[in-house]
């Protein structure tokens, strides 16, 4: 096997990206802070952008859902002053466990523990005019790939 090819065998399949809307999405600090309402209605808006988004696939696509292991990547499009960034994406992080889980969301992630989800530091950009912030977020799918790879875990 070319080193070509186990390059291509190790990446993980991509699954689905979600972009929220311009709204700045509260950092963690703020999200335990707030009203569980408040907190409801964040995660319902990531829900509602996940079910769009699951929609439009293909039912081949869907049937690999709920994704027994997957890498979530979290870019932030902010506009501004940079606040903390792992304070940033604490809060999506913890908004996109909740709305994507089969417990509590849509049911793309069978759970939200630390062996179904792998999070990845974010990516920070910044962008010239508020109507350019969002937050997208990438879903990938981790079991293929170790199937591939003949690893447990």
């Amino acid at each position: 096997m070319s080193a070509d090819t186990a390059t291509v065998a190790a990446a993980p399949s991509f699954v689905l990206t979600i972009a929220t809307p311009t709204k700045p999405m509260p950092s963690l600090n703020t999200l335990l802070r707030s009203h569980w309402a408040v907190r409801g209605k964040w995660r319902d808006l990531i829900a509602q952008e996940a079910m769009v988004v699951k929609g439009q696939m293909s039912p081949d696509r869907r049937a690999r859902f709920p994704l027994q292991r997957a890498r979530l990547e979290v870019t932030v499009y902010y506009c501004g002053v940079q606040g903390d960034a792992t304070n940033m994406v604490g809060g999506i992080t913890k908004l996109c466990e909740d709305a994507l889980t089969v417990k509590t969301g849509v049911g793309i992630l069978a759970d939200d523990s630390p062996a179904c989800l792998e999070s990845v530091l974010p990516v920070l950009v910044r962008v010239a005019h508020k109507r350019e912030r969002r937050v997208e977020l990438k879903v990938f799918d981790l079991a293929g790939q170790r199937e591939r790879e003949g690893g447990q875990g």
